[in-house]
């Protein structure tokens, strides 16, 4: 048996672009010193792995990932255009949840002089992923809660879910007819339900507060 898990976390603070004037002036210089970036990353596997008697092997891996992306900063379309507090700044909110297992059952066995392999197996996927627009505080510091009551009439307010289920069965056999030349047939099985984006009801992305996954 073996697990694995990692994690990554980081902040970062974006200093926006430049035109040709202002590299050619100053390279150095930002006029975005308000836009920050954030990224949390948990991935999770766990693999087991089982050796039978009569020349099988079992394999079964449970896999996760519970992750977020976040931005926040003024988002002129022009970038010589400065930025300084009070102004609103653009929000936006990534969160990403999925799991998921397979398993593989492998069996050898005799055919005439040679040896041939027979796999059948699984895998199940869920995901639920969200997306979230809005308006960010008028502040300076790195604040990634959505600030719609001071900004209700915002233009640029969005709220979607993206969910994922797919599973699928699976089987092949290796006919081994010799040593230089075999058949390989196979049969897969998937079902996959992937609606297209709905928008998140106005309860599950409050104001000041995460996006809810529900």
């Amino acid at each position: 048996m073996h697990f694995d898990y990692t994690y990554f976390d980081y902040l970062a603070q974006q200093p926006g672009g430049l035109t040709d004037v202002q590299f050619n002036e100053d390279p150095s210089q930002s006029n975005r010193k308000r836009n920050y970036f954030a990224v949390n990353w948990n991935l999770f596997a766990l693999r087991f792995k089982h050796k039978f008697a009569n020349d099988a092997d079992f394999s079964l891996q449970l896999f996760g990932l519970d992750a977020s992306r976040k931005t926040v900063g003024f988002r002129s379309n022009r970038v010589d255009i400065p930025d300084s507090e009070g102004n609103i700044r653009d929000l936006i909110i990534g969160d990403f949840v999925n799991w998921g297992a397979e398993a593989r059952y492998l069996q050898s066995y005799k055919l005439g002089n040679n040896k041939s392999t027979f796999l059948i197996g699984g895998k199940y996927y869920q995901s639920r992923n969200t997306a979230l627009q809005g308006p960010g505080s008028a502040g300076s510091n790195r604040d990634f809660h959505l600030a719609t009551a001071d900004f209700p009439t915002y233009a640029n307010q969005s709220g979607y879910a993206y969910p994922n289920l797919n599973y699928s069965v699976f089987g092949e056999n290796i006919f081994k007819i010799s040593p230089k030349f075999s058949i390989t047939p196979g049969l897969p099985i998937r079902k996959n339900k992937n609606p297209s984006g709905r928008n998140l009801p106005e309860n599950q992305c409050r104001p000041g507060r995460k996006c809810d996954l529900g």
